[in-house]
């Protein structure tokens, strides 16, 4: 599976953080190891995932069946870190 390939561990913003966050929800990386977000980004563990391409992640679900439709492709991971939620970050990816 593609989401494997990332070599990240995640789970998904309660809807109480979504809100507080004023998202629809996203995937937060709770661990990074050795795979391809290490290797290409500088995502730090607790960076939460908003969109892939200009499209919404707002669950694990959708964050894998993005991925997987990319298989191949470069992409731009979008998304904030929740000590800074006003800044949005972009990191490119190639899957």
């Amino acid at each position: 599976e593609t989401v494997a390939s990332l070599g990240i561990e995640t789970e998904e913003l309660s809807t109480r953080e979504s809100d507080y966050y004023q998202v629809d929800g996203g995937v937060r990386i709770t661990g990074i190891r050795n795979g391809k977000v290490y290797q290409q980004t500088r995502i730090r563990e607790g960076f939460v995932i908003t969109g892939i391409d200009d499209k919404k992640v707002t669950n694990y679900n959708d964050l894998a069946k993005i991925l997987n439709d990319k298989k191949g492709k470069n992409v731009i991971i979008e998304g904030f870190y929740p000590s800074y939620p006003n800044k949005i970050y972009n990191y490119g990816l190639s899957l």
